[in-house]
């Protein structure tokens, strides 16, 4: 994969998966997707954030799947976790992984997340696509286009792969809507998880020439 912008797209080995979480976990930790799963006043919610976010960057490595990132004077400060058309199928090691984490959180956040996958399954396009797990920018560097560029660069590979129909994402903040409409997104399904939440899934067919 190749720069296609100004900001230098790169895909990080697994030996800085450490730095993706890092991005990822400062960019998600008030997320209202992270809350709901961990608990908003969970005993220790930052460390068990940080075993969730982990085990969602593993996976894609532990499954084949690009994960994407851009620095900023040597420093990460925006990152993607994608699931790629066709990926490898898992190993066992996500298995113990999984398990880890879940013993971590405990069992009602455990109940929680397979209950929004639930819903999240309702979106699934069962084509061939580019599935947008995390996308996520520091803080300090948001406003900057970081996320625009991560996008657009997924988007030039969907486009590019005769084997991806486009690109999916889900999100569970309403102005986030009309901003993936505008990179080119439609709403595929909606529904509530809770009494102030709701998620969306979003597609974006691949383009030809």
């Amino acid at each position: 994969m190749n720069p296609v912008s100004n900001y230098d797209v790169f895909e990080v080995p697994a030996d800085r998966a450490d730095d993706v979480t890092h991005v990822m976990c400062e960019a998600f930790h008030d997320y209202p997707v992270m809350r709901y799963i961990v608990g908003a006043d969970a005993v220790a919610y930052d460390d068990k954030l940080h075993a969730l976010v982990d085990f969602f960057v593993q996976a894609r490595y532990l499954d084949g799947s690009p994960v994407l990132a851009i620095e900023s004077k040597g420093v990460m400060v925006a990152a993607t976790t994608l699931t790629a058309p066709n990926p490898q199928e898992a190993p066992a090691e996500l298995s113990r992984i999984r398990e880890g984490v879940w013993a971590k959180l405990g069992a009602p956040a455990r109940e929680r997340y397979a209950g929004l996958c639930d819903i999240w399954g309702r979106f699934w396009l069962h084509e061939p696509h580019y599935h947008v797990n995390m996308i996520g920018v520091f803080s300090s560097h948001q406003g900057r286009g970081y996320a625009r560029v991560l996008l657009d660069f997924i988007h030039s590979h969907s486009d590019a792969r005769r084997d991806s129909r486009g690109t999916s994402l889900t999100t569970e903040k309403a102005a986030n809507v009309t901003l993936y409409e505008h990179f080119g997104y439609q709403v595929t399904g909606y529904e509530k998880f809770g009494p102030d939440l709701e998620t969306w899934g979003m597609f974006r067919k691949r383009e030809t020439t």
